[in-house]
């Protein structure tokens, strides 16, 4: 694991897999998972005089770039984030293509899946407390209760459903923050 700089945001204390790559105003630190559709990059965006924030980016695989019903139900997530503004659901940046790659920005959330935690709680022998899992479940419910009541600009029901609530697309920040991920 890499050691921490007192200057160096946490969002970039990872174990590098490979070197910094440029992507637009993107810079790709660290490949954090590969998908069935996409690769998350952990990346620091970056702007005039110095202005940088961390983000993930998620970029469609290249051998489905090229594939519309792929690329149509990519586009359809970042224009499903787009109109989900909620503190348990992950904010949408930006999207784009960049060089023929589709790609969506991301809110970084610095914590851990649930996955992870359930993982390391079992590795030490321990279940989750109850307190935290209430919280995440209240969390988590909220989350998709907005989601699900969202209406349109017109008053139509949008009919939004996750259609893939697992442990791994729930984030828990270090300050106990319940995000859902992946729409």
């Amino acid at each position: 694991m890499a050691v921490q700089d007192k200057d160096e945001p946490s969002a970039t204390i990872r174990q590098k897999i490979f070197d910094p790559v440029m992507f637009g105003r993107y810079c790709l630190i660290d490949r954090i998972s590969k998908g069935g559709m996409s690769d998350i990059y952990l990346a620091r965006m970056s702007g005039d005089k110095g202005f940088q924030k961390p983000v993930v980016i998620k970029k469609l695989l290249p051998k489905y770039s090229s594939k519309s019903n792929y690329v149509k139900r990519f586009v359809n997530e970042a224009k499903t984030l787009a109109r989900l503004n909620h503190s348990n659901v992950v904010q949408i940046y930006d999207m784009g293509v960049i060089d023929g790659e589709y790609y969506i920005a991301l809110e970084y959330i610095e914590g851990r899946n649930v996955a992870h935690v359930i993982s390391k709680a079992a590795k030490a022998g321990r279940l989750p407390s109850l307190e935290f899992v209430l919280h995440v479940v209240l969390e988590l419910a909220r989350g998709l209760a907005y989601a699900h009541r969202k209406r349109g600009e017109s008053g139509e029901s949008l009919m939004l459903a996750h259609q893939d609530i697992n442990s791994f697309n729930v984030m828990v920040s270090y300050e106990a923050e319940v995000k859902i991920i992946d729409f």
